[in-house]
């Protein structure tokens, strides 16, 4: 019954941090749960160490609850890792789109970041990023232009959890290149959900007004042909 006299003097706050009695607690507990760390090139590590059956839990309440606040205290630590490295991947990939040229680049340097960027970590961090840009720089229609050529990369369902909302603000940008990219993306994703949308899209310039009417016809016959394989 030890460790629960100590558990419970730990949760009430009478242990303090550098008691001898405390030490032993987090010694002979703490280690039996999954731990997890970045390492220099920001990956993150799991590892479940070799459990210690020494030490006699004698109330499985007690265990699920030090659980539970290991896990959160992990928690916390990952998510703030985490936003350390989305911070730092934001200011590179604004460096970045500053040098953009949206005519003289087939393979631009912001598709070799984006590209980096989800090879290197994942696609989360890498919607965290993009998410970031265009939420900050809405009013820079080169920063959006080369973000959404850069996502033509990508299947939809790989983009899907983060992209839907960002495409709806951007068919609504003042800019109607950032629309036409937009739309290309649309079109290239087979993305029928946003067909509400396109359908009353407002546009003065008619070559664009023709290629959302061509793209909503082809949206339309998709969605036809998916109810009728449903």
């Amino acid at each position: 019954m030890e460790n629960k006299v100590l558990y419970t003097n730990l949760l009430h706050g009478s242990l303090n941090a550098t008691t001898k009695d405390y030490e032993e607690f987090i010694s002979s507990s703490v280690k039996m749960f999954p731990w997890s760390f970045y390492g220099s090139n920001h990956r993150r590590y799991v590892g479940i160490p070799e459990t210690d059956t020494s030490t006699d839990v004698q109330d499985s309440n007690c265990f699920s609850e030090l659980d539970r606040l290991v896990v959160r205290r992990n928690f916390a630590a990952d998510e703030a890792e985490k936003d350390k490295i989305v911070k730092k991947l934001v200011h590179e990939l604004e460096k970045t789109l500053e040098f953009f040229d949206e005519e003289n680049e087939e393979y631009s340097s912001v598709e070799r970041k984006i590209v980096d960027i989800e090879h290197t970590y994942n696609m989360r961090i890498l919607g965290e990023v993009i998410q970031d840009i265009y939420v900050h720089h809405f009013d820079k229609p080169l920063y959006l232009i080369g973000i959404c050529r850069s996502l033509l990369r990508y299947d939809f369902d790989e983009v899907r959890p983060w992209v839907n909302a960002m495409l709806t603000g951007l068919l609504d940008h003042p800019d109607e290149r950032v629309k036409e990219y937009t739309v290309q993306l649309i079109d290239n994703w087979n993305a029928v959900e946003l067909l509400p949308i396109l359908k009353t899209l407002p546009v003065s310039t008619g070559w664009l007004r023709d290629y959302i009417k061509d793209v909503v016809e082809n949206l339309e016959k998709e969605n036809v042909l998916y109810q009728k394989a449903v």
